[in-house]
């Protein structure tokens, strides 16, 4: 688990300049932390349900959400995710929040829930209470029985115009 501060008076969001000792990369026999580690923002009230909203996750498994790997994983639109209620906010603004893995079926790490370079139109994961104002969107290509089906699935706003899904839709 990210260490939230080293000082003695956090507040639920603030900024780390300094990680943990177990947070630090050893470099010939040095300290040093990575160059993502040296400002990170942490917020501890982030949602503990959220709903997934474009069909497809973008998970760091891993403690530590500074890792680079991503791994991008489909789920369908709807599907239920479980967190702690902690948000970490990388260097690009990608917002990630912590998996909870007694709710998690034991996955652990971080998922996106917005954030820049991934090809997505919107947050990827909204607040499930968010979810009683929004609508299931699916768009179906019909034609012969081998090429029909979903072309594009989404959640949005009852209050979105039209005109924001379909700009959504050529996004995807």
């Amino acid at each position: 688990v990210l260490p939230l501060c080293s000082g003695t008076a956090c507040s639920p969001v603030h900024w780390c300049a300094a990680p943990s000792a177990a947070m630090l990369a050893k470099d010939g026999g040095q300290q040093v932390a990575p160059a993502d580690f040296e400002e990170h923002k942490v917020s501890e009230d982030g949602p503990l349900i959220y709903t997934c909203t474009q069909g497809v996750l973008f998970l760091k498994r891993n403690e530590d959400p500074t890792v680079k790997r991503i791994v991008k994983v489909n789920r369908p639109v709807g599907d239920v995710i479980y967190a702690t209620g902690l948000l970490w906010t990388g260097a690009r603004g990608g917002v990630w929040a912590e998996l909870d893995e007694t709710r998690s079926n034991g996955e652990i790490g971080w998922a996106l829930v917005s954030g820049p370079g991934f090809g997505l139109v919107g947050p990827a994961l909204v607040d499930a209470e968010a979810t009683r104002d929004m609508l299931e969107v699916r768009v179906l290509l019909l034609s012969d029985e081998d090429s029909s089906g979903i072309v594009f699935e989404t959640l949005a706003r009852k209050d979105r115009p039209v005109r924001d899904v379909k700009v959504a839709m050529c996004k995807a």
